[in-house]
């Protein structure tokens, strides 16, 4: 799930876990670190949901993040099962991909940076930070020391700075914050890029902040996540389109004028857009009346990158040693009044853009049986990103024990309030204790085992139950592994824009992103039957019934929560923000991309647990039997959707976005 922006609390790692096992090959939940694969089969069960989640959560997966190696690790993997299971692709050219734009840019390890004739060594003295668009040519430029990182008041002018090699000595960083800069909990290395408008006028900017960074760390600047090489696409010509879905019958109407399909009986195209017409003014006033920092639309719209536009080259951007900075100075820093000159720099950078495998959305389609319903179609999707790896690793155990403390002390308030500062300061690491349970283990990964494998896998399974069924359902099942949920909603996005059938044809969009957990120590109210629900009787009271007759017909019901479509999570009232964290939850993951083309949609969750986007998001900590009865019961719903007499109609026209 995408992440939201929330208040930085001070807190130091902390406390001993309540159970660690030491150096057994079960932790307290009855899983190991590391799980043998087996063959999976046609039910869905705990056992195949392990086996497919262990490999896609692996560290060799490298957190899947889109824009680098491990998302096409990832979504290699979905291609590959979808293949041996006879699954029949659904994406382009006959394939299993749809590949988005990515770009990867960067530098060769052909570049070079010289000061008075004299080499530096690449990613050992300096390395290069590649931007959206190549950097100034550098020939015999001056070098100047230009002060301290980010404090202006420590730093050359504009006009010093114009036109020469400006070195800065790094930001002074808070008491305990991290050394080095790097991470970002995405694995990303930024750091060290010029201020855009200050020393916009130098030719290079470089930073004195390599020395704590590990050879690999330092590759890791120069090898950045690919982005995408367009930015998003511009409103339709000729107004929004207003889709009506009554008793089967899909019509769209574009500038009062019907463009496809079919309107309901008794309707018209003046009468569809002069009521599409009357809601927007409606809403116009809502937002206009809605107080600041209050939760509302929904979500992030479309695919978001893409280079800006090329208005000049940037000055060049360097990491450097505090060694290389003595070199092109002529001096150490130490001491150095900024606006003191060294040697002459110039540099012979070799910049890079190359096409990528590095986000894709994987699609696949089992038809449906009957002749007059196979060319509509339920999509099932979870998204196959997650966040990447850090620069810098931390004890896993230590990270997981003081997130599960937090998580436990916020939960005891009933509403997941912000811990005090007392609270936080009481939050402690016994080190030695730790370490007589088992050494420690050094963690960089972010293994999105919860985020999402587990509703990546959970649709692979589906995929599986589904493709073995004697008679198949008879509307067609599309299967799609959105790419880019965390950098944006972008995968979900460019599908819904670009889809491989009809958007139209769409009759329902069941999303599923962190069906994993939901233990009572996870979320307020979770249990072995709980999962969250969001969406099935926003767009379509038709869809939420068909939700609630296939749960109330299991031998045990899920313990369906719909708490979480109430709007003020997360959001100030009356000055407190109620359940922080979860505001919006509704518009951060891939179903509100169908949302805005106006397709109903239903998503399942359970909840935001203390290893949310933390390294510690790992298969070892899934609950199976739960995650397995929820994957049966989206199942069910999908087969129950498949097999209606007339798809779930939109409770109103809706204006496609």
């Amino acid at each position: 799930m995408s992440i939201a922006r929330r208040s930085a609390h001070s807190l130091a790692l902390l406390l001993v876990p309540a159970v660690l096992v030491a150096q057994a090959p079960l932790n307290k939940y009855g899983y190991p670190e590391k799980h043998t694969p087996k063959p999976t089969t046609a039910a869905i069960s705990a056992a195949d949901l392990m086996t497919r989640l262990y490999i896609f959560a692996d560290d060799s997966m490298e957190g899947r993040q889109v824009g680098r190696v491990g998302n096409m690790k990832g979504t290699n993997y979905i291609a590959g099962e979808l293949k041996r299971l006879k699954i029949e692709p659904a994406g382009e050219n006959g394939g299993y991909f749809q590949t988005l734009p990515y770009i990867q840019r960067k530098f060769t390890e052909q570049s070079t940076l010289t000061v008075d004739g004299k080499a530096l060594r690449f990613n050992a003295d300096f390395v290069p930070v590649p931007g959206a668009v190549a950097p100034k040519s550098v020939s015999g430029a001056t070098v100047i020391y230009g002060g301290v990182a980010g404090d202006t008041t420590k730093q050359i002018t504009a006009a010093e700075a114009a036109g020469k090699f400006v070195i800065l000595s790094p930001a002074v960083r808070p008491a305990g914050a991290p050394a080095g800069g790097p991470g970002g909990g995405r694995g990303n290395f930024g750091g060290g890029g010029p201020a855009a408008g200050r020393f916009a006028g130098a030719v290079a900017v470089a930073t004195i902040d390599l020395d704590a960074l590990s050879l690999t760390a330092r590759a890791a600047i120069n090898n950045p996540a690919a982005t995408m090489a367009r930015a998003t696409p511009g409103a339709r010509p000729g107004g929004s389109d207003i889709v009506v879905n009554k008793n089967g019958q899909v019509g769209v109407v574009r500038g009062g004028a019907l463009v496809s399909g079919v309107l309901p009986a008794g309707q018209t195209a003046g009468g569809v857009q002069a009521y599409a017409d009357s809601i927007a003014r409606a809403d116009s006033i809502a937002r206009a009346a809605r107080p600041a920092g209050a939760a509302g639309g929904r979500g992030q719209g479309g695919f978001n990158g893409g280079a800006p536009a090329n208005t000049g080259a940037p000055a060049a951007s360097f990491r450097i040693t505090s060694a290389a900075a003595a070199s092109l100075l002529g001096k150490s820093v130490d001491g150095l009044a900024p606006g003191t000159t060294g040697g002459s720099a110039s540099a012979s950078l070799n910049y890079t853009e190359t096409s990528t495998n590095y986000g894709r959305n994987v699609v696949a389609v089992i038809r449906g049986s009957d002749p007059k319903l196979r060319g509509e179609y339920v999509a099932i999707g979870g998204h196959n990103d997650h966040i990447g790896y850090r620069a810098v690793a931390v004890d896993h155990d230590s990270a997981r024990a003081a997130a599960s403390m937090r998580l436990k002390m916020q939960m005891s308030t009933g509403d997941l309030l912000a811990l005090t500062p007392e609270q936080a300061a009481s939050v402690k690491v016994n080190v030695d204790s730790l370490r007589k349970i088992r050494p420690a283990r050094a963690d960089s990964i972010n293994n999105g085992a919860d985020d999402d494998g587990s509703g990546s896998m959970g649709v692979l399974e589906i995929a599986e139950a589904i493709s073995k069924m004697p008679v198949k359902p008879k509307r067609s099942i599309l299967f799609v592994w959105h790419t880019g949920e965390e950098a944006g909603l972008v995968g979900s996005s460019y599908f819904a824009s670009n889809p491989t059938v009809s958007i139209d044809s769409i009759v329902t969009q069941i999303n599923i992103d962190m069906i994993g957990r939901g233990r009572a120590e996870d979320v307020i109210g979770g249990g072995d039957n709980y999962v969250g629900v969001l969406g099935a009787n926003r767009l379509s009271g038709d869809l939420g019934r068909i939700m609630a007759e296939v749960n109330a017909k299991r031998t045990k019901p899920i313990g369906l929560d719909s708490r979480f479509d109430d709007p003020t999570l997360g959001t100030p009232v009356n000055g407190v923000v109620h359940w922080p964290g979860y505001n919006n939850i509704y518009g951060r993951s891939d179903h509100a991309n169908y949302s805005n083309k106006c397709v109903p949609i239903v998503f399942f969750f359970t909840g935001l647990h203390g290893d949310y986007h933390q390294i510690t998001d790992e298969a070892q900590y899934i609950d199976y039997p739960h995650y397995a009865r929820i994957t049966s019961f989206i199942k069910d719903l999908a087969v129950a959707v498949g097999n209606a007499p007339v798809r779930p109609a939109l409770d109103n026209a809706c204006v496609r976005r």
